[in-house]
């Protein structure tokens, strides 16, 4: 399911398959879906997204695994576009 957050959200080990949407957040699991942070988001060494990122500030570790779109600072606080890519 998807996961929901005002605050801080950390997310490792482990597996969410859907939506992401916190103030910040720290992945060192994997996602399947797209990711919306306001503020700063970690990808930690052992993090796997599978799908599209809005955040302001995008932090990855070596190792780290993104495979989707990503896209940063004021454009990221805009509505996301409607999208027919399956997550």
């Amino acid at each position: 399911g998807s996961v929901e957050a005002d605050g801080r959200t950390v997310l490792m080990p482990g597996v969410v398959e859907g939506e992401v949407v916190s103030t910040s957040a720290e992945i060192g699991g994997t996602v399947k879906g797209h990711v919306t942070v306001r503020e700063r988001l970690v990808l930690k060494s052992t993090a796997v997204v599978e799908g599209d990122i809005r955040t302001a500030t995008l932090i990855v570790e070596d190792g780290a695994q993104f495979n989707g779109s990503c896209v940063m600072g004021t454009a990221a606080r805009e509505p996301r576009p409607p999208t027919d890519r399956p997550t």
